[in-house]
């Protein structure tokens, strides 16, 4: 950049001028971003497990699934507890939730905006804003935010981080100590946050390699509070729930290594979201290629922190959900992205208009499922998330207390707070989370209830992913099963009746309305056998 140049960018003018362009293109986005969300709302059945939890912790019955039993089947600490808050002060969680996760999109994209345009110095410059608009145009990531889950709000958290730490660095005060505080966030929101803070981390040593004593003085309030604070949580979790991660850890087989399925799912990221691979491109050009340190930093913590995600979900075998732990660090790519197309435009105009218009004509790629190992739409989990809500409303009125039921459905068990609920899934079950596999065939859930299992746990009710059937046709099985009605219409959701009690059983035929019944003899009540090996076999 010429000293002529320069000057021009510092000129009243020009920052005027740069002030109101930033502006407008964040005020656009978080317009377009509002209603890309509202158009593609969906709910997710996974948050209600974090609901379960916070509203025992109100209710007195600690951070538990079910009462009296010290599991840790969330993943998310920190949004369990703000759901928690929600449901103290008399709100919905999910609207708590939904509310905190759009906001942080719509911040997301206003950062997003102000870290590219900090760093503008001339008037065609300006286009490159443009290119946050992939905030906005793919519609899964969008549907992220008020789903319930903490998706959004750690994508901010790790935007914060790199803005806060390298990209506006401003020297020792309030702002350096300040920058520690979006990591320790992001880190007790989701253990595997800890991915990105690392990779902070990294570049701030790697800056800092010839002077011991700045590199830590960087790092020390970088990374201290993260430190201090995860100390405290992992101290807390060894006295509370007696394990050094959570349970979800092992009931997902995390231990593994499933690089099968793993590179599967990255495969069907880039075919669903090939954008993301120019995205990679202009991040890496700026890491190596950017004349402005900040810059330069920041598009090094977002290539590594992302390509660092990659590798951890190859190893692990990726996710159920809609790519959503890429997700996660999408506004990272982006941002990095962004800045690395400034860069690229400071040294070829005609490559960076090109590399513009792909990446934004392949954001309206249709999005391309992994399904080889079950991966679920953002509209087939929104459904589920109905489903059970509606099942569950009506098993709370209809089944009477005392009663145990085991479903795969865990966020089922929010709708039934005085009902004991076994997760066949283990997410919530220290005994099923560590039983033994050998491979993941079935993305994000591995292991599975046995039924010898379910009966020692006097399980009576068997859901499975609860499923609706007509009432007038039930698609009936040579074995005890109950079918409840599901509101005034022809919808029964089907349960396989696993251990009879005799309570159980009249309370079933006294209502004949509510309950449909196979193989359950009503005429002999009394008679109920009490043993699975009484019932007729399958």
């Amino acid at each position: 950049m010429t000293a002529e140049s320069s000057t021009d960018s510092k000129s009243p003018t020009h920052l005027a001028t740069r002030s109101i362009a930033i502006a407008a293109t964040a005020a656009l986005l978080m317009v377009l971003g509002y209603f890309r969300w509202r158009s593609n709302q969906a709910t997710f059945d996974d948050a209600f497990i974090s609901f379960r939890y916070a509203r025992n912790l109100v209710e007195g019955n600690g951070l538990v699934f079910n009462p009296g039993e010290h599991v840790e089947g969330y993943t998310n600490f920190l949004w369990t507890l703000l759901a928690a808050l929600g449901i103290g002060l008399g709100w919905d969680p999910l609207a708590t939730t939904r509310t905190v996760g759009v906001a942080a999109y719509l911040a997301v994209i206003l950062l997003g905006v102000m870290a590219v345009g900090s760093k503008l110095q001339r008037g065609r410059e300006l286009g490159v804003l443009a290119l946050l608009a992939m905030l906005v145009l793919p519609p899964s990531y969008a549907s992220f935010a008020g789903t319930g889950l903490e998706t959004s709000f750690v994508g901010l958290m790790m935007v914060l981080t790199g803005m806060a730490q390298l990209l506006w660095d401003r020297g020792p005060g309030w702002g350096r100590t300040l920058a520690g505080v979006p990591p320790l966030l992001a880190v007790l929101t989701r253990l595997d946050a800890g991915i990105a803070v690392l990779a902070s981390a990294l570049v701030i040593a790697m800056a800092e390699r010839d002077s011991w004593k700045t590199m830590r003085a960087r790092l020390l309030p970088a990374l201290g509070p993260t430190f201090v604070g995860l100390g405290v949580q992992v101290a807390w979790r060894l006295h509370y729930y007696g394990d050094l991660l959570p349970n979800t850890y092992y009931a997902k087989a995390a231990y593994l290594f499933s690089f099968g399925p793993g590179v599967t799912y990255l495969f069907g990221f880039a075919r669903s979201c090939p954008s993301s691979l120019l995205l990679l491109g202009f991040t890496v050009f700026a890491a190596v290629a950017a004349k402005d340190v900040g810059t330069r930093a920041f598009a090094r913590y977002a290539g590594m922190a992302f390509l660092a995600q990659a590798a951890f979900l190859a190893k692990v075998g990726g996710d159920f959900m809609e790519y959503r732990l890429l997700w996660e660090y999408w506004p990272l790519l982006v941002a990095g992205g962004a800045l690395g197309l400034l860069a690229l435009l400071r040294e070829n105009l005609v490559l960076a208009v090109l590399g513009a218009a792909g990446t934004l004509a392949l954001a309206r790629t249709p999005v391309v499922m992994e399904m080889e190992h079950q991966m679920q739409s953002v509209s087939e989990m929104d459904e589920i998330a109905s489903r059970t809500q509606r099942v569950g409303r009506v098993l709370d009125a209809v089944l009477p207390p005392g009663t145990v039921i085991a479903t795969t459905a865990a966020g089922m068990a929010y709708h039934v707070p005085h009902l004991e609920v076994i997760d066949q899934w283990g997410l919530n079950d220290g005994v099923l989370a560590h039983l033994p596999v050998d491979s993941i065939r079935v993305r994000g859930h591995v292991k599975f209830a046995p039924s010898a299992y379910l009966v020692a746990r006097n399980v009576n009710l068997v859901f499975g992913h609860p499923s609706l059937t007509k009432c007038s046709n039930p698609r009936r099985q040579n074995r005890a099963q109950v079918f409840i009605r599901i509101g005034e219409g022809d919808a029964c959701v089907r349960s396989a009746y696993l251990t009879p009690t005799l309570s159980l059983t009249q309370h079933f035929c006294m209502h004949p309305h509510q309950f449909l019944l196979n193989r359950v003899d009503c005429s002999q009540v009394t008679r109920v056998p009490a043993r699975l090996a009484d019932l007729p076999s399958p």
